[in-house]
């Protein structure tokens, strides 16, 4: 049977012949053209190739043919990631930073980028992530407490300042100042501003406040000067003033880190 000379209703998409006059030349085709519908400001370039619409932008009935089986085969056979709600990772990372770990920390211990976890934390302009890779789930799951203690050595990870704070404010119930307090912890008397404020501090730090806190608690502050005794009134007026009592704290068990 002979070809029908008659042009077929969907031309080649894969490789349009550039010598086509009406493709290649002409600036503005026939009516019944296949580009009539062109709209591209560039009409040298060859239609039905998906530079022409990726580069040129390109939207004739050509380009944009092409550009679809583009698409379809780049799906085809594509892997897909699996994923995941995203609130059981925020409810692991909460967990993790309650532990005295930082989203920097976290970030480093399971191989994430520490942006990534903001965002899921804190959503991307304002928008909460509803779904993550499940591998992201597995590695944060993956921090136990024997991978904390090693990213942390001891001393050095930051901590709740809730129970040295309520010592600090028993001492001051007192009788003794921050300046006091301070000397026999061997820490600046800025570190006890920090605590009384609610800000976390280092575990170090922690244990020097407790330490000194079991060593005043049984001892009157010095009242051999006249200025002793000013800074002693001054210590129990602040208190006074805040309601803070001898019996605010008594030894409370500080929190320790258990397993994941």
């Amino acid at each position: 049977m002979t070809p029908s000379s008659s042009a077929p209703d969907m031309p080649d998409y894969e490789a349009v012949d550039s010598a086509d006059p009406a493709i290649s030349d002409s600036p503005a085709p026939a009516k019944g053209d296949p580009l009539e519908d062109c709209t591209c400001t560039r009409r040298q370039h060859t239609h039905g190739d998906y530079v022409s619409y990726k580069y040129h932008r390109c939207r004739c009935t050509h380009c944009t043919a092409v550009n679809t089986v583009y698409s379809r085969r780049s799906r085809t056979g594509k892997k897909r990631i699996p994923k995941v709600p995203a609130e059981p990772a925020r409810v692991r990372v909460r967990e993790l930073q309650a532990l005295g770990l930082r989203l920097v920390d976290i970030s480093e211990m399971c191989n994430l980028g520490p942006k990534g976890l903001d965002n899921l934390m804190y959503g991307k302009d304002g928008v909460a992530h509803n779904w993550i890779y499940a591998s992201t789930l597995e590695a944060l799951k993956a921090i136990d407490s024997r991978a904390i203690r090693e990213h942390q050595p001891p001393g050095t990870r930051q901590v709740d300042s809730t129970t040295a704070r309520l010592q600090i404010q028993s001492l001051h119930a007192a009788g003794w100042t921050a300046r006091e307090i301070a000397r026999h912890a061997g820490v600046s008397p800025s570190v006890l501003s920090y605590v009384l404020i609610g800000r976390d501090v280092r575990e170090s730090i922690r244990q020097l406040l407790d330490a000194a806190y079991g060593e005043l608690r049984h001892m009157a502050p010095p009242q051999s000067t006249k200025a002793e005794r000013a800074n002693m009134t001054t210590a129990l007026n602040k208190a006074a003033a805040h309601g803070w009592t001898t019996d605010t704290v008594h030894d409370l068990e500080y929190p320790v880190i258990r397993a994941a």
